[in-house]
C-alpha cells in the first residue's frame, strides 16, 4: 500500500513540504508555493514530519489574508479619502467651514474634527476601538498606512524591477505580520522594540538568516527614505540584522571537472538548453547575456558583441567560437536582426522583476541534478556548481592554456574576455589602465585555446 504524498513533492532525492498559495493571496505572500525540505529521502518519516510544517505554512496563509483584507479594506480607503479633506482644511480654513448669517461659527479644522470623531464613535460601536483608532489615526494626518508610500519610494530608489519587487514584498511581509498581531499596519506604529520583535519572530519561525537579513536590509532601506522625507523620525532597522550562518568550511563555487561537463556535453536535453550549455563552455558569457543575444548582436567579424552588461567592462565583443558557429548560425537563420537568438524564451515586460533566463536556469539545474551531477557539502544550502560554473570552466581552461604554453593572449585578455575589471588584477595600473584593450585577434587566440573534452 503506498504511503499518502499529500503537500509532499520529491525534490532531487528528498522529500520537502509544497502547499499552493492561492491567486488572490501571491502579491502578498511573494510567491506561487511555499516549499521547505524536510532533509530527507525516507518517505515514511517524511509523511511524519510534514505536519508540523503544514500547519505552519496554513497560519503563514491566514495571516496573508488578514493582510490582504486590511490593504483592500473599505475602511481605509475612506479615512484616506477624509485624509484629503484634511490636508485641505489645513491649508483653507474656511474651505469646510460652517457659517451663519454673521459669518464663520466654525473653521475647516474644527468641523473636520467633528466629523472625524464621530465617525470613529461609529466605528468603535459597530467594529471595534482598535479599528476606530486606526481610522481616527489615518484620517487626521497622524498614522501614516504602512505601505502607502512604497510606490513613491521605489520609484525614487533608482532599483531594479528584481530588486523593487523583493522590497515591496518585504514591506507586505511586515503588514501581513502587524495585521497577524492586531497591530494597526501603519509607520507610526513600528518602534524599535516592535521592528525587534518581528525579527525575532522571523527567527522563531526558521526563518533562513539570509532572508531576515535581506528583508532588514529593504525596510531599512525604505525607513531611511521615510526619515529623509520626514515620516519616520529614525530607521528603527538599524542593527536589527541577524548572525549568518557560518558556511561549510571549504565552501566555494567552483568550475565543473572535465568528467561533469562531459556528462552535462553528451546527455540529451531540450535544445535551448544544450546550446545555452555550449554557447556558456566556450564564450564564458554570463547566463542572462546568453539569454539576451539578439541577431543583431551577432557582429560581421563573427564576435558576440554585449552591449547591455553589469558593468562598464561588460561592455565588450567576444569572437565566437569555432565550435559554436553551426549553433549560432541555426539561430539567426531566418529572423530579424531585433529576434532573439533564444527565441523559445519567453520574453517579460521592461519592467517585469523576471529576468529573460530564468528558463535557462531553472531548466539547467533540474538537467543537472537529473544527471546527478551535483556538490553539495554538509551543512551547505547551495550546491558548489550551477550554471555560473561552465563561466567558471571557461577561465580556468583559458589560464590553463596559457600555463601550458598557448601565445597570443595574457591573463588581461582573459578579464576582458569575461568582462572583468581589469584593474583589479596584479599590475592594476599599468596593464588594467595604461595597457588599453587588447584587439579582436588576441581576443579570438584566447577564446580558441579553450577546447571542450569532447568533440561536438
Amino acid at each position: 500500500m503506498s504511503l499518502d504524498r499529500r503537500y509532499l513533492e520529491k525534490h532531487g532525492a528528498q522529500w520537502r513540504v509544497q502547499m499552493k498559495v492561492p491567486l488572490s493571496l501571491r502579491a502578498v505572500v511573494g510567491k506561487a508555493k511555499l516549499v521547505r525540505s524536510l532533509k530527507t529521502d525516507n518517505l515514511a518519516l517524511a509523511n511524519k514530519m510534514r505536519w508540523s510544517v503544514v500547519a505552519e505554512f496554513k497560519k503563514v496563509l491566514e495571516a496573508a489574508e488578514k493582510g490582504l483584507t486590511m490593504k483592500g479594506n473599505a475602511l481605509l480607503e475612506e479615512a484616506l479619502k477624509f485624509r484629503r479633506e484634511w490636508e485641505i482644511g489645513k491649508d483653507d480654513p474656511l474651505a469646510f467651514a460652517d457659517f451663519d448669517e454673521e459669518g464663520p461659527v466654525a473653521d475647516s479644522h474644527q468641523v473636520l474634527s467633528g466629523f472625524a470623531s464621530d465617525r470613529a464613535i461609529e466605528i468603535a460601536e459597530t467594529i471595534g476601538p482598535e479599528e476606530a483608532s486606526f481610522y481616527h489615526g489615518i484620517a487626521t494626518g497622524e498614522l501614516t498606512p504602512l505601505e502607502m508610500m512604497v510606490g513613491t519610494w521605489l520609484e525614487e530608489s533608482g532599483c531594479k524591477p528584481r530588486q523593487k519587487l523583493d522590497y515591496a514584498r518585504a514591506v507586505s511581509k511586515l503588514s501581513v505580520y502587524m495585521a497577524n498581531n492586531k497591530k494597526s499596519a501603519s509607520i507610526e506604529s513600528v518602534n524599535k522594540r516592535f521592528a525587534g520583535a518581528y525579527v525575532s519572530s522571523l527567527v522563531a519561525e526558521k526563518v533562513h538568516p539570509k532572508t531576515i537579513n535581506k528583508d532588514v536590509s529593504a525596510l531599512s532601506s525604505y525607513w531611511r527614505w521615510l526619515e529623509k522625507k520626514d515620516f519616520a523620525s529614525a530607521n528603527v532597522w538599524s542593527r536589527q540584522s541577524v548572525p549568518k550562518l557560518r558556511t561549510p568550511k571549504g565552501f566555494q563555487k567552483r568550475a565543473y571537472s572535465d568528467k561533469e561537463l562531459l556528462i552535462l556535453l553528451l546527455a540529451p536535453g531540450p535544445a535551448f538548453l544544450k546550446d545555452a550549455i555550449f554557447i556558456a563552455c566556450l564564450s564564458g558569457l554570463r547566463i542572462e547575456e546568453i539569454a539576451r543575444l539578439r541577431v543583431k548582436d551577432v557582429s560581421s567579424n563573427s564576435c558576440f558583441d554585449i552591449g547591455r552588461a553589469k558593468t562598464g567592462a561588460g561592455e565588450r565583443l567576444v569572437p565566437i567560437h569555432s565550435q559554436l558557429e553551426e549553433i549560432v548560425q541555426r539561430r539567426v537563420t531566418s529572423k530579424h536582426a531585433d529576434d532573439y537568438l533564444f527565441h523559445e524564451l519567453p520574453t517579460p515586460d521592461a519592467n517585469s522583476a523576471m529576468e529573460r533566463s530564468q528558463k535557462i536556469s531553472k531548466a539547467f539545474t533540474s538537467f543537472r541534478r537529473k544527471l546527478k551531477v551535483d556538490d553539495v557539502p554538509e551543512g551547505a544550502r547551495q550546491s558548489r556548481i550551477d550554471f555560473h560554473s561552465l563561466r567558471r570552466w571557461f577561465v580556468y581552461t583559458a589560464g590553463q592554456a596559457l600555463s601550458q604554453g598557448a601565445t597570443g593572449f595574457t591573463p588581461w585578455t582573459i578579464a576582458q574576455l569575461v568582462g572583468h575589471e581589469r584593474e583589479s588584477l596584479d599590475l592594476s595600473m599599468t596593464m588594467g589602465r595604461y595597457h588599453g584593450d587588447d584587439n579582436v585577434d588576441a581576443l579570438r587566440l584566447c577564446v580558441q585555446a579553450v577546447n571542450l573534452p569532447v568533440k561536438i
